[in-house]
């Protein structure tokens, strides 16, 4: 299942790059590899990253490494591991093949990994590791020589990589396993109606129904222009005993803190004071701007309502919502209490998900690993 969360990182400045030649000997080193014990997330695109036929990425964790249900904190000590290659030619959507990590893109390479920067943002892409220490990052190390082999299949997979760090050490990680690949392309274009790839509203309940819900838990995030439409693009998480909502909302540009006013939800407008209609869902997960509910014992909602119009207004003592779903239920709720507005000088990790028509446009960057984990699908709960 997919999961997100959000947690502090420490990058590293600068990078020496080390030349390696790939090992052929993988077989009898799988043994002695580290052993990648549990898919985080695994994704493939054909619009992410411009100049490739297939985009593929996915990352691991090691073993004593945990991210919580809520998706806000990762404990343990251990690595969280980050691979992405550019295979030319993919059957069944899994990509066999050997992948020598390269530093510039092309087809039949993995991408090696090195910082980059977007929007003032310090961002990890291409293949690398996190190292966590008791709960916290304190290190990136880029893979900047070596390869990553896939083969298999989807349900019987093996992933193999010998690699070279920027910092001259090396390392080898195993995963065996099911290793299923999402598109990441199927929420393109957005909106309540067709045309939303593999998403479908079956996860709401057909029959119409009206609820007043309360929260106890809000906190917002202003990414900035993240996808260059000219207007601040802002995240409204809340929370409650019964229900929980994500909204994809967008604010003047340059709005920092004050982010207070009214939103309209608006299909395929990312103009100050509108926020985005969902895309439905898949067993997965959801795309905002949905409410969840039906937790099970251990946090995970089992119904979705998909918000298709109405209103989202944020004060600074409060939010009040106003929503009409996909199959008409009328959802009036609301927050009262402090508001936190997070920015980008106050936040590490950004959301990546939904406005994908303008993702799409985006060139040579990608999330960081904290990122990828973190947008999931936008949600701090999932469906399980």
């Amino acid at each position: 299942m997919k999961k997100i969360y959000s947690f502090f990182m420490a990058l590293i400045a600068c990078a020496m790059f080390v030349a390696c030649e790939p090992n052929d000997d993988s077989e009898k080193n799988k043994e002695n590899a580290t052993q990648l014990l549990e898919v985080y997330d695994a994704y493939y695109s054909h619009k992410v990253v411009e100049g490739v036929s297939n985009d593929f990425w996915m990352s691991f964790l090691t073993e004593d490494v945990e991210i919580s249900a809520d998706g806000y904190n990762i404990y343990g000590t251990g690595e969280f591991v980050y691979f992405e290659i550019f295979p030319e030619i993919v059957e069944k959507n899994f990509p066999v093949g050997k992948f020598i990590l390269k530093e510039d893109i092309e087809d039949g390479y993995a991408w090696a990994g090195a910082e980059g920067e977007d929007g003032g943002y310090v961002i990890s892409q291409g293949c690398f590791v996190y190292v966590v220490e008791d709960g916290d990052v304190v290190d990136a190390k880029y893979m900047v020589s070596g390869y990553v082999e896939v083969s298999g299949t989807a349900s019987d997979a093996e992933v193999f990589a010998d690699v070279v760090f920027d910092d001259g050490s090396k390392a080898t990680y195993y995963y065996k396993g099911k290793l299923r690949f999402e598109d990441f392309d199927a929420g393109i274009g957005g909106g309540s109606g067709g045309g939303n790839g593999g998403y479908t509203f079956d996860y709401e309940p057909t029959d119409a129904g009206e609820f007043d819900v309360t929260f106890d838990y809000c906190q917002v995030y202003n990414n900035g222009d993240f996808y260059s439409t000219g207007s601040d693009f802002v995240t409204l998480y809340l929370n409650g005993a019964e229900w929980m909502a994500v909204y994809d909302l967008f604010a003047p540009l340059g709005s920092g803190e004050d982010v207070y006013g009214t939103y309209t939800i608006v299909d395929g407008k990312y103009d100050e004071w509108c926020g985005v209609p969902s895309s439905g869902g898949t067993e997965e997960g959801d795309t905002p701007s949905f409410f969840g509910t039906d937790f099970t014992g251990d946090g995970y909602y089992m119904t979705a309502y998909y918000v298709v119009s109405g209103t989202v207004v944020i004060a600074e003592d409060g939010v009040t919502i106003d929503a009409t779903t996909y199959y008409g239920s009328k959802i009036k709720a609301s927050y009262a209490g402090d508001v936190n507005v997070m920015t980008e000088n106050t936040q590490v990790a950004r959301p990546m998900q939904s406005v994908a028509t303008q993702q799409g446009r985006r060139k040579l960057v990608k999330a960081s690993a904290e990122d990828m984990v973190y947008f999931g699908a936008l949600r701090n709960r999932m469906r399980k």
